[in-house]
């Protein structure tokens, strides 16, 4: 009685990687693109949801005279009085921002710091003006004394600069 050995030829071994090269030569920019679609979708809802929030909190400085943010990353907060006008909000609202767990999509470890805090890694907004902000990052601005300028840049998904600016005006 013969007794038939089984097993892969040499041919069948090198059609099977040619396969998976294939597939992978396909595969892997297409993840890529999707990766970086994402993130710049993910960075505009943080555009918007900070602008949004921003608005709610101004609401509430209107109706209370102060409002309550995130100061710490134990869920610290502290009372803010909002007669001060946009220039010191920015600050305040930038660090609430950041301990309510916005993140930078784009790069995750970018290092900023808030009036001096090194425990804000991977920050998504900031409070300097001027210029194109930093792929995924997000500038709160005093333009007025009344209003502040959201701007942030969302990205392309080739790691291009598109920047989105919203105004919102402060209740007086």
């Amino acid at each position: 009685m013969r007794y038939m050995k089984s097993a892969f030829t040499l041919l069948e071994l090198l059609i099977v990687i040619g396969i998976v090269g294939v597939l992978a030569a396909v595969g892997v920019p297409m993840y890529n693109n999707f990766i970086a679609s994402s993130k710049v979708s993910t960075t505009k809802i943080n555009h918007d949801m900070a602008v949004n929030e921003t608005r709610r909190l101004l609401y509430e400085c209107e109706s209370r005279g102060a409002v309550t943010l995130h100061t710490g990353p134990n869920g610290e907060t502290q009372s803010f009085v909002c007669l001060n006008g946009a220039s010191n909000l920015r600050v305040q609202f930038t660090a609430h921002y950041f301990w309510r767990n916005y993140r930078n999509a784009w790069n995750k470890d970018t290092c900023c710091a808030v009036a001096g805090d090194a425990r804000m890694k991977g920050y998504q907004l900031g409070y300097s003006c001027g210029g194109t902000p930093t792929l995924g990052f997000t500038d709160i601005c005093d333009i007025s004394g009344k209003t502040m300028r959201f701007t942030t840049n969302i990205g392309t998904p080739n790691r291009g600069n598109n920047v989105l600016i919203t105004d919102v005006e402060i209740p007086q």
